[in-house]
């Protein structure tokens, strides 16, 4: 078993000399709540983005590396969080979605929402949480945000 967590965490056995927050549940093995950011690609460009994430970018997590991850994990964390760049336009997003929303008990996405429409906006209801970025009320000021015309 321990060889299998060493696939997921690194274990020393050297304590830890800085002085960390721990959270999550005494003896549990697995993180309680994972954010995998699938891709950095991303339609907008907004301002404020820590991870320089853009349309050209075309890392992304590969979608078979990626699933058997998210299996061995499946039945020992609790929640897993989808974002990017913008997860949508990773090229297996739908696939991700099904498996995530049908083997965890709580999923979240955050997307820009930009790219939602009639013909994918089904995949969004499965999740448990959908969050949505959104810069001001105000259209102008949105998109000063995001760099993007009709973004808002």
């Amino acid at each position: 078993q321990r060889e299998e967590l060493n696939k997921i965490v690194d274990i020393s056995i050297n304590p830890i000399k800085n002085r960390l927050k721990l959270s999550g549940k005494r003896g549990y093995k697995y993180p309680l709540n994972i954010l995998l950011e699938i891709t950095n690609k991303c339609n907008l460009k907004c301002t404020h983005c820590y991870k320089e994430a853009g349309y050209n970018k075309n890392d992304e997590i590969q979608t078979t590396h990626l699933l058997d991850k998210l299996e061995y994990l499946s039945s020992d964390v609790y929640e897993i969080q989808i974002s990017g760049g913008e997860p949508m336009t990773h090229r297996n997003f739908k696939e991700i979605v099904n498996y995530v929303t049908e083997n965890f008990r709580i999923s979240t996405i955050t997307t820009a929402a930009t790219l939602i429409n009639y013909k994918n906006v089904h995949l969004f209801q499965g999740f448990s949480n959908v969050q949505v970025s959104l810069y001001s009320s105000d259209k102008e000021e949105h998109e000063k945000v995001t760099l993007i015309p009709r973004s808002f």
